[in-house]
């Protein structure tokens, strides 16, 4: 039958997570363990797997940019052949074919981390409900449990669907403002300073 992965099963990631807090609870027993950066630790090569695939996209697109502008210069200046066209055409529309590949790889990796970050916490959360006495779950209310399940979790999924752009977008912002800086010269910093004093307000 079909069946996830084993490394991607929620009960595996659980197991992850509270051997993480575990660390911390032993390089720090009077301080709580913080469950972000047990997640954060198990899928940190994740993480930094989609940040390069993202980042290696974002140049791919700036390099295209590049060629088509060596394609339109190949029809107005008249030191080229038009065969020249011909070869850009075919260099940038392999380009965009490993763009598209590298792409569809970025958005992979960022839906699945997301949905099986999830299931593994939603997974450790109910094994603690589980071990819990029947005063105790009387105690507390179902609403907020549901709560958590189904809303605060979705901090862990915002967090694996956007952060990697933070890293990435700047690196890739800096490549496109050499590409710009290079065809327009000192404008293009009109454009790009106005993208960077926005970023706060848009945070």
């Amino acid at each position: 039958f079909i069946t996830f992965p084993y490394k991607r099963r929620a009960e595996v990631l659980e197991n992850q997570f509270m051997e993480h807090m575990r660390k911390q609870k032993q390089r720090n027993p009077d301080k709580p363990a913080s469950t972000a950066w047990a997640v954060a630790m198990t899928v940190k090569w994740t993480f930094l797997r989609s940040v390069l695939v993202q980042t290696l996209f974002g140049f791919l697109r700036v390099f295209s940019a590049w060629v088509a502008k060596r394609i339109i210069d190949c029809y107005f200046d008249p030191r080229y052949a038009t065969t020249h066209s011909f070869w850009w055409a075919a260099i940038l529309a392999g380009v965009l074919l490993c763009a598209w590949v590298l792409e569809h790889h970025w958005n992979h990796i960022q839906t699945y981390l997301c949905a099986y970050v999830r299931a593994g916490i939603i997974s450790m959360l109910y094994t603690k409900i589980t071990k819990l006495s029947m005063y105790s779950i009387i105690k507390i209310s179902p609403g907020k449990l549901v709560n958590i399940a189904a809303n605060d979790v979705n901090v862990f999924e915002m967090f694996g669907m956007y952060f990697p752009s933070i890293i990435s977008g700047w690196l890739i912002m800096i490549a496109a403002t050499a590409l710009l800086w290079i065809y327009f010269g000192v404008c293009c910093l009109i454009g790009i300073g106005y993208m960077v004093l926005i970023t706060p307000i848009t945070a």
